[in-house]
């Protein structure tokens, strides 16, 4: 994944990143509660003191509601468990819409991280990354409508934004939007559909 762990925080997206990061273990142990989700990934952290009675600890309700990002530490065991959550909660979309200077220097790199399919769609003959914005190319990556297409679309945006490319950012623009409304059932049963349409 592109980076574990962004070293400065960003309010809105890490709450969004996070909030999905809980939705996917949610999903697949089929329970919302926090507690529970607490019981079956991080046991040790259900401390009793010593009359036996259970310490309160609200972290889970605190990465539900989107308030704190987890560790590593955590990331790495709910991994161990739930195999797609680290990429749930480090996803490339994530690390892009985080990132608010340029992205040239890391474009390659993310798209890297995405699908292969997305991957030969975008990359050139020496793995150049191709900045087009025709309709065949655009129409590709919206086919590929999940979290990968959308952070693709994502990348090729801000690249024309750097570029001054108006009118490729608009056409961009669009794709991106189409997208949003294609993944919305799916962020909507995560609970963050609202909140990554404000994002964009």
């Amino acid at each position: 994944m592109a980076n574990k762990r962004a070293s400065r925080r960003d309010d809105e997206v890490d709450s969004v990143r996070t909030i999905y990061w809980y939705r996917t273990l949610c999903d697949y142990f089929g329970d919302e509660r926090p507690r529970a989700i607490q019981r079956l990934v991080d046991p040790i952290s259900l401390r009793t003191d010593g009359d036996g009675q259970p310490i309160r600890n609200n972290k889970f309700k605190s990465y539900a509601e989107g308030k704190h990002v987890p560790g590593v530490a955590l990331v790495q065991s709910a991994k161990m468990i739930v195999k797609d959550s680290e990429r749930a909660l480090n996803h490339v979309v994530w690390q892009v819409l985080r990132e608010r200077g340029p992205i040239r220097e890391k474009a390659n790199e993310w798209a890297y991280h995405l699908s292969p399919d997305i991957q030969a769609i975008v990359f050139g003959p020496g793995f150049e990354l191709m900045l087009r914005g025709d309709r065949h190319f655009l129409s590709s990556l919206e086919r590929r409508e999940g979290m990968d297409g959308l952070a693709m679309l994502t990348i090729l945006f801000k690249l024309s934004i750097e570029d001054e490319d108006v009118e490729q950012a608009w056409t961009i623009a669009h794709s991106i939007f189409r997208v949003l409304l294609m993944v919305g059932p799916a962020l909507d049963e995560k609970t963050i559909a609202n909140h990554v349409f404000s994002l964009y």
